[in-house]
């Protein structure tokens, strides 16, 4: 082997050492995005329960959720005399929102 033959090979094994780094620094960034995404869908599911059973929802204690704004429930005209509509919004700075709708009644 001469020794072009041998830069060669350690450029092509660089590169695709470098490739293989660049998808696993993707991978954990959207895997702590989806992690983020379920953390925010289970509490909004919860404030949504107390929307629902007309309770208040206390500031969380706890670090993850710290970041989260409150959420607004807003009541919307229905056309039945019964129910009405309550929506729960959540978003953090720089990422999505999650949004959901239930009914309860008056």
């Amino acid at each position: 082997m001469t020794i072009l033959e041998v830069v060669f090979a350690i450029t092509i094994l660089l590169i695709g050492a470098g490739f293989v780094a660049q998808s696993n620094a993707v991978t954990f960034k959207y895997r702590a995005q989806s992690t983020e995404y379920k953390q925010m869908l289970f509490y909004v599911a919860g404030q949504m329960d107390a929307a629902i059973a007309k309770q208040t929802v206390s500031e969380s204690i706890y670090m993850p959720f710290k970041s989260y704004d409150d959420f607004t429930t807003t009541d919307v005209t229905v056309e039945d005399d019964y129910l009405e509509k309550v929506k729960v919004e959540m978003s953090i700075p720089g990422g999505r929102s999650i949004v959901l709708y239930s009914y309860r009644l008056k």
